[in-house]
């Protein structure tokens, strides 16, 4: 348990840094939770969360029914446009999952490490990697 937390705010840590260098975006929320657990439309949360709503609201909904590894597959074939949003996306997935219970990623076949594993993945990606070993 006290490792699972210790993982969760090097997640967050990691998570927030990157949002701050490679987008410049400071203290943001990287998904409107209020906007989708009042059942909102897409529409209506794309207006709050730019170019990457569309496919982060689609991954959210997957996580949320317990889809995470189809989730994560989106995202890798997303990635592997090299496409600068789609890292944003990807990014923001993990934040998504990784603010989720242990309780609830374990129900469906999910860890830490692999949240983790996933981020690192994303920077890799994108030529970010050493970026991330300083954590």
């Amino acid at each position: 348990m006290f490792e699972d937390d210790y993982v969760t705010r090097q997640n967050r840590e990691i998570l927030n840094t990157l949002r701050k260098i490679v987008f410049g975006e400071a203290d943001r929320t990287p998904y409107n939770t209020a906007a989708r657990e009042s059942g909102r439309e897409v529409q209506n949360v794309n207006e709050q969360m730019d170019d990457t709503s569309e496919a982060l609201f689609e991954l959210q909904s997957m996580v949320d029914d317990g889809d995470i590894n189809d989730a994560e597959n989106k995202v890798y074939d997303l990635i592997e446009t090299g496409d600068r949003g789609n890292m944003r996306t990807a990014l923001y997935f993990y934040a998504y999952l990784n603010d989720k219970s242990d309780d609830f990623l374990e129900r469906h076949q999910y860890s830490r490490q692999e949240v983790t594993d996933g981020i690192r993945n994303v920077c890799e990606t994108y030529g970010l990697g050493s970026l991330v070993q300083v954590f």
